[in-house]
């Protein structure tokens, strides 16, 4: 099976890595799993304040955080390829998908907030509108 884990690297989503070992039991029961986070290329700098952790442009943010993604993924981390790519996360977890293909997409659940999703958007519910494969969403 192969597993894609889309993350934005913020804290919540942190919350994603511990399911890969409550859903799988052994590294040796997934084919592939695929660590991809999105830089939102999109949000105009002020915005990427708000955002946070990919405001680093230099991507040394980027690379700390999948560094630790993959310490969190315990077993799993060692047989994990990590992707960092940019553009608007939603539409760019669905273009990968569909340009690589996938059995499971692990996501993490943005605001609660209607205010929030008005003014950032839904990268859950677009991926689940969306990705031609099953998604899982993590609160």
């Amino acid at each position: 099976m192969r597993v894609i884990i889309a993350t934005d690297g913020t804290a919540a989503s942190a919350a994603i890595f511990p399911q890969i070992g409550r859903t799988f039991r052994l590294p040796a029961d997934l084919t592939e799993l695929v660590v991809l986070t999105i830089h939102d290329s999109t949000c105009v700098p002020d915005a990427r304040q708000l955002v946070g952790l990919f405001a680093d442009t230099s991507g040394e943010a980027t690379v700390a955080f999948l560094e630790g993604a993959r310490s969190a993924l315990g077993v799993f981390g060692d047989q994990a390829r990590f992707i960092a790519l940019a553009g608007t996360p939603g539409p760019e977890i669905v273009r990968f998908i569909r340009d690589t293909g996938c059995d499971l997409l692990l996501v993490g659940r943005g605001k609660d907030h209607a205010h929030d999703r008005a003014l950032l958007g839904s990268v859950s519910s677009h991926v689940v509108a969306h990705a031609p494969c099953t998604v899982v969403v993590i609160r």
